[in-house]
C-alpha cells in the first residue's frame, strides 16, 4: 500500500494538484487546486476553483457508481479505499478527471437519461476521459460556463446510436 494518501488517492508530496469534494446534505462542489496546506483546507477554495455544483439528490444516483469505479482504481494503485460521505476530502488528480467527465455530463441532464450516461462513460478508456476533461477544462471548466464542449459531454453520454455500452 502506498504511503501518505489521503482521501481517493492523493499524494501530497508527490504533487499539490488535486480534486477536492465538499459534499453537503444539499450538494456537492467539486474543486480543481494546485495547492495543498497541512490541516484544513481553505486556500483554494474559492468560487474561482469550483468546477461543479450539483444537487445532491442527482449526485446520489451515480454515487454508488463512482464509488466503485473509484475503489476499484485504488485497489489497482495499491491505496486504500475511500468513501463518498458527507464531507470533504481530496481526489488523485487523473482519477479527478475521470469522475468529472461523468458529473459533467449528467449536472443537467434529465434523471432518467442517467443510466444511459453511466453505461456511455463506462465505455471509455482512462485516456479518453483524461483527454475529454482536458479539453472541456480549458474551455468551459467554471461551474458556471456550461456551454461549448462541456454541454457536449451530456450528448455524448446519453446519446450512444449502437447502445453498446456496458453498466459499469
Amino acid at each position: 500500500m502506498r504511503k501518505n494518501t489521503l482521501g481517493f488517492g492523493f499524494n501530497p508530496d508527490e504533487t499539490e494538484h488535486h480534486f477536492y469534494m465538499v459534499i453537503t446534505p444539499d450538494e456537492v462542489e467539486v474543486y480543481e487546486r494546485f495547492y495543498w496546506e497541512d490541516g484544513e483546507q481553505v486556500k483554494d477554495l474559492q468560487d474561482k476553483n469550483l468546477i461543479l455544483k450539483m444537487e445532491k439528490g442527482k449526485f446520489n444516483k451515480v454515487k454508488s457508481t463512482l464509488k466503485k469505479y473509484m475503489n476499484e482504481e485504488m485497489v489497482k494503485r495499491g491505496d486504500k479505499k475511500g468513501d463518498l460521505k458527507d464531507g470533504a476530502f481530496p481526489i488523485e488528480r487523473l482519477l479527478g478527471k475521470e469522475i468529472m467527465v461523468l458529473l459533467w455530463g449528467i449536472e443537467e441532464i434529465n434523471t432518467s437519461l442517467i443510466d444511459a450516461a453511466v453505461k456511455s462513460w463506462a465505455g471509455f478508456s482512462n485516456m479518453d476521459l483524461w483527454w475529454i476533461f482536458t479539453r472541456t477544462n480549458a474551455a468551459n471548466g467554471y461551474y458556471k460556463n456550461r456551454m461549448g464542449w462541456r454541454k457536449s459531454i451530456k450528448y455524448m453520454l446519453t446519446e450512444d446510436p449502437n447502445g453498446l455500452a456496458e453498466v459499469y
